[in-house]
């Protein structure tokens, strides 16, 4: 989907299968493949409607709802996704922040609560999945605070490894193995 949003970011109509398996790096027959099962055909010598097949993949993956999704953990990084305008693409909304420090932050546009407001404000907006960006130190009671609000998906981008009961999911993003994997891990057998 990700190679899709971007032809139509770029204002592409039509895709071949060949441009569109070397964009998310699959043999041009596997990509067939694999869009026959959603029932997606493409016309010879033209491709396939990069709008129609993005619809459909929404669709078929379920991803026609929108998301609405809180922050938590205003700072910074927060803020900087919060203004991120993009996630709407992908079908997600962020629709609040939450803070010990509600104070307006420049180009955000969208309510910060206090931190004591989380439970009662996720279950009246129908939030289901937060993104975690708090001090590591707190963390871990934070996380504890959102699984008790009703919260089920955690994005988590603090060090800290979050214990939380199932059938909560936590996915961790760790920005530092991120970048070593890059410098060390990504290394070709041949420079290794």
């Amino acid at each position: 989907m990700n190679a899709l949003v971007g032809l139509q970011k770029q204002g592409v109509g039509t895709v071949s299968s060949h441009n569109l398996a070397a964009l998310c790096n699959v043999s041009a027959s596997a990509l067939r493949k694999d869009l026959m099962a959603f029932r997606s055909k493409g016309k010879q010598r033209i491709g396939y409607s990069v709008a129609e097949l993005l619809n459909l993949l929404k669709k078929e993956l379920y991803r026609d709802v929108v998301e609405k999704v809180v922050v938590v953990g205003v700072g910074s990084f927060g803020s900087a996704l919060m203004k991120y305008n993009n996630f709407s693409l992908y079908n997600f909304q962020i629709v609040a922040g939450f803070d010990e420090d509600t104070t307006h932050r420049k180009g955000i546009n969208l309510p910060i609560y206090k931190m004591d407001m989380l439970a009662e404000t996720v279950k009246e907006l129908d939030v289901t999945f937060a993104i975690l960006t708090v001090p590591e130190i707190a963390a871990q009671p934070v996380a504890r605070l959102l699984v008790e609000s009703g919260i089920e998906k955690i994005l988590n981008f603090t060090p800290a490894i979050l214990k939380v009961a199932k059938p909560v999911k936590v996915n961790h993003v760790n920005l530092v193995y991120e970048m070593e994997y890059l410098l060390f891990g990504a290394l070709e057998p041949e420079q290794a």
